[in-house]
């Protein structure tokens, strides 16, 4: 999984001209994305809300750098930080 996700970081880095390691996900916001992923698709009854809402958080973390992925998870999950 995590070499197919590698692959993606690098081929969207280069095709929109930024630095590959720009997307590197680490393993704490892995953990987010899918614990937030996971809560999207339970929580709703419908799993097409679970990536949905890690791109949701993305955008958010995207226009508002000075937030924390954990925050903006927490929000989109309802859950306290």
């Amino acid at each position: 999984m995590r070499e197919w996700l590698q692959d993606a970081e690098t081929r969207i880095a280069v095709r929109v001209g930024d630095e590959p390691g720009q997307y590197a996900l680490g393993e704490e916001e892995i953990e987010l994305l899918l614990a937030l992923a996971g809560t999207a698709a339970h929580a709703s009854g419908d799993r097409t809300n679970a990536p949905l809402a890690t791109f949701l958080a993305g955008l958010a973390l995207g226009r508002h750098g000075d937030r924390s992925l954990e925050e903006i998870a927490a929000a989109a999950s309802d859950t306290p930080v």
